[in-house]
């Protein structure tokens, strides 16, 4: 009787009205096992790499299974231990809020490196608070999905990255000059002023109740400690921005830049915006000037700086070769993206990332151990260079997710099912600039035929001659249809295929809609 009255009153508690069952108990479990999953994956992934290098090297291998530094700074970190002791926990949470009293564990933070050199720290919640942060998250976003601009596209369910790219696209066409703004706010999530968000959050357009805001304002309050160096002490409070890695600052980072968007909106200019980057554009030099102004009064109000290093300002897109009186651009990146009026690519610098992971899992399939002068002759001497095989299914892994080489050919000409698709080209369905899809295949092609030759001379300083395929034979046997499902993937045929599910069945039914990364 005492549970069903917990339950009762947990009902009648805005903050859960509507759900069924116990919705702290089932997020808790859901979080912990998704943590859970993830580490096991982890584990399985390395042990499998262990056998690999073992098969490869012909000397043993080990590898000890790490787990994160601050599972054992608290026990509420530990996604075991809280699935194992999910209910009492679920308990204890639910006595709290019913008393007005919950404020989540302090969080502990790490730095990660950034692409540029630069580095953010990001924060990591107990595994229940992060369950409250997700459910307190998909909430406010429900209610609110109408009250965000159309225009804002970053951490939405309705809206995607994709959407993003082609309302960018879809405005550059047909114009062969227009002048675009591209701003990027320096430390966005760090340096929010908490007194504009404070004001954001009484902005009566918005449907949040009160026990919303008093549990949103505890966690961007919440007190971090440096990994290794954790207490429970809610000391200091944090005073100013946000902590990245919660659900609730996903919701904070778009609300923070709404007063920013309604300004655009008065104007006579269009615009994108994905949590920070923001892209204004128009054919009117002097509104999108006015445009540029809102932008930076918007900056100081939200407590933020404009990355100027990031930040190209006012230039004018055009057709390559056109001449131009100002700054010119033959397209625009964002978020992972490269537009402009007629093709839609891949960023310059997630291109690059692009390579830098094929390039490493070359080098460790086909020329780490000869390197290290670590030889086993039956690897290529047997009906095929086992080691070209593995890495051949690795990479294909890593573009086509669970495609083959058949099932492309299949989709191609026949019918494509409505599927969410994986691998890396998931995150671009909708790239269709064919000369750079064009020079990606080539890139791979030229790698791995150079690094196989590099391989063979190896193995020939030693005395070892290659003649497993496809040793000796020509760069372009490498994609051929004789090599069936060993020959090189193709970035032009997986883009082909998931630019086709995603004209049949739209690009957020089939591809990832998060953020594209490599």
């Amino acid at each position: 009787m005492a549970r069903l009255a917990s339950k009762t009153l947990l009902a009648s508690l805005t903050f859960f009205r509507g759900s069924m069952g116990n919705p702290i108990l089932s997020a808790i479990q859901k979080e912990a096992q998704k943590l859970i999953t993830r580490h096991q994956r982890y584990a399985f992934y390395l042990h499998e790499d262990t056998q690999r290098r073992k098969r490869r090297s012909g000397v043993p291998w080990t590898k000890k299974v790490q787990i994160p530094t601050y599972w054992s700074d608290d026990d509420g970190f530990n996604p075991y231990h809280v699935r194992k002791h999910a209910e009492t926990i679920s308990y204890a949470l639910e006595k709290a809020i019913r008393a007005k009293q919950y404020r989540p564990r302090p969080a502990v933070s790490y730095s990660v490196l950034k692409g540029d050199g630069t580095s953010r720290d990001v924060s990591v919640f107990q595994v229940a608070d992060q369950a409250i942060a997700g459910m307190l998250f998909r909430r406010l976003l429900n209610k609110n999905r109408s009250r965000f601009s159309s225009k804002s596209f970053a951490y939405r369910t309705d809206l995607s990255v994709h959407d993003a790219v082609i309302h960018l696209s879809s405005s550059f066409a047909g114009h062969p000059r227009i002048f675009i703004a591209e701003y990027d706010f320096r430390k966005y999530f760090d340096t929010i002023s908490h007194k504009h968000l404070e004001k954001t959050l009484d902005d009566k357009r918005f449907y949040i109740t009160e026990e919303e805001r008093r549990i949103i304002r505890a966690f961007y309050t919440c007190s971090t400690h440096k990994a290794g160096h954790y207490n429970n002490q809610h000391e200091p409070p944090r005073i100013r921005g946000i902590p990245q890695g919660v659900s609730t600052s996903l919701f904070l980072a778009n609300l923070a830049a709404h007063p920013l968007d309604r300004r655009l909106e008065n104007l006579r200019v269009d615009f994108a915006r994905y949590a920070d980057d923001t892209i204004v554009w128009s054919d009117d030099y002097a509104e999108l000037c006015r445009a540029v102004i809102v932008l930076t009064e918007a900056a100081q109000e939200m407590g933020v700086e404009v990355n100027m290093k990031k930040s190209p300002g006012i230039r004018l897109l055009t057709n390559e070769g056109a001449a131009t009186e100002l700054n010119s651009a033959r397209y625009v990146e964002f978020i992972g993206y490269r537009v402009n009026a007629q093709t839609i690519g891949i960023r310059k610098s997630s291109a690059t990332r692009i390579k830098d992971h094929i390039s490493k899992l070359i080098y460790t399939n086909l020329l780490e151990q000869p390197h290290k002068q670590q030889f086993v002759p039956s690897r290529i001497t047997g009906i095929i260079d086992h080691d070209y095989a593995t890495m051949i299914a690795q990479i294909q892994r890593y573009m086509y997710g669970d495609l083959t080489e058949e099932m492309l050919a299949k989709y191609i000409t026949g019918d494509i099912p409505k599927m969410k698709y994986k691998g890396l080209m998931s995150f671009y369905p909708i790239v269709d600039d064919e000369k750079q899809l064009i020079q990606l295949d080539g890139w791979l092609l030229r790698t791995i035929h150079s690094s196989l030759r590099v391989r063979a001379a190896h193995f020939q300083s030693v005395g070892i001659s290659p003649t497993a395929p496809p040793h000796g034979e020509p760069k372009q046997f490498l994609i051929s249809p004789a090599l069936k499902s060993l020959r090189v993937p193709s970035f032009r045929k997986i883009a082909h295929v998931l630019r086709r599910a995603a004209q049949v069945h739209g690009p957020n039914a089939v591809g990832h809609t998060g953020g594209p990364t490599s």
